[in-house]
């Protein structure tokens, strides 16, 4: 099975200026495939210790506000990262050194979360890594993309089995997705024990900073590296901006056109566990994987892809949104891992044709 083709069936009409805003959750729509699962408590933890880890995202005792605190091999001075406060259009590649498009980044911020794994499951598999934390409660820092459907219920009664957050019995905003990679959140187990934070944009402000439950977990197809977090929350705020977000890249999107013959390749994601920050890059190869798939309005042609790009990546990085705008297609895909120093690969994501 492939990944586009999950539920290409019920894809409803969509704007194509906004695709990549809307596609996730509608490809996803995980809550006919899931069931609602309880959070686990630390005693039932099991501690152990095996093997090593691999990939993009930070094995860590706590969460570090800037990345001036970090001593990193593989980034020293982590100068190719902009704090998502500090991005200028001198900071974009050159075709791309116009203020349409820092506001257009700026507007996908607010969908970039930071995750926050609190268990390492037994049953993860060899080569998703992590080996030596595997039964423990050691944090793990990783990144990942909300997306908010605009079909969504506004409010469900809360599924926390016990959660008295507004009394016994409450209302929450949901459920929405959070799309990641399956090598930072690998099951249940992992699911249950991963906090979802938004906004963290700048260590400053850690009161603007807002969080979400997970409540289910969907892994993609074999080989896809994506894991779709099914997520509610107490906090009014986070709907509002999400929605808000979208509202305007739409808007956004309408008078903006990649330049002739350039492209960029930007990485949202939250490095070490840090605040959000922005990274830039080219676009090495793209590689296109199984059939074209068309939306119900006739509007939209996408297909199933992995991006190979030159984007910076660190510890941390790991299911941050990476995006490419390039004249004739965009393509929207979860950072899966480095290959070498400046060369860095997708999990599986989708371009459209």
């Amino acid at each position: 099975m492939i990944l586009v083709g999950l539920l290409v069936t019920d894809l409803p009409s969509m704007r194509c200026t906004s695709w990549f805003s809307e596609v996730i959750p509608i490809l996803f729509n995980i809550s006919a495939y899931i069931r609602e699962i309880v959070m686990q408590t630390a005693q039932n933890i099991v501690r152990k210790d095996r093997g090593s880890q691999q990939f993009s995202d930070i094995l860590a005792t706590g969460s570090p506000r800037t990345l001036s605190d970090i001593e990193c091999v593989k980034n020293p001075g982590h100068t190719h990262f902009i704090p998502a406060t500090s991005l200028t259009a001198y900071h974009l590649p050159q075709h791309f050194q116009d203020e349409r498009w820092v506001a257009m980044i700026r507007a996908r911020l607010a969908d970039t979360v930071k995750l926050m794994v609190r268990y390492t499951s037994p049953h993860r598999q060899n080569q998703r890594g992590y080996e030596e934390y595997i039964g423990t409660i050691r944090p793990r820092w990783g990144s990942g993309t909300a997306f908010w459907p605009e079909t969504c219920t506004n409010q469900i009664e809360c599924p926390l089995p016990g959660c008295n957050t507004n009394g016994e019995r409450h209302f929450v905003y949901g459920p929405f997705q959070v799309v990641t990679v399956a090598h930072l959140v690998f099951d249940e187990n992992e699911a249950n024990a991963t906090r979802v934070e938004f906004f963290d944009d700048d260590p400053h402000c850690p009161e603007f900073v807002r969080q979400a439950e997970v409540i289910g977990i969907k892994q993609g197809p074999p080989g896809s590296n994506i894991s779709i977090l099914k997520c509610i929350t107490h906090d009014s705020k986070i709907p509002e901006e999400l929605k808000k977000a979208n509202r305007h890249r739409t808007e956004l999107l309408k008078g903006l056109c990649e330049p002739e013959g350039a492209s960029m390749v930007v990485m949202i994601s939250h490095p070490h566990g840090t605040s959000k920050c922005i990274s830039f890059g080219n676009l090495i190869q793209l590689f296109e994987k199984g059939p074209v798939k068309t939306t119900r309005d006739g509007k939209m042609r996408l297909r199933e892809c992995t991006l190979n790009y030159s984007t910076p990546s660190c510890v941390g990085s790991g299911g941050g949104s990476v995006t490419l705008w390039q004249s004739g297609r965009r393509a929207f895909a979860p950072h899966s891992k480095a290959l070498g120093l400046d060369s860095n690969m997708s999990a599986f994501g989708w371009v459209s044709k």
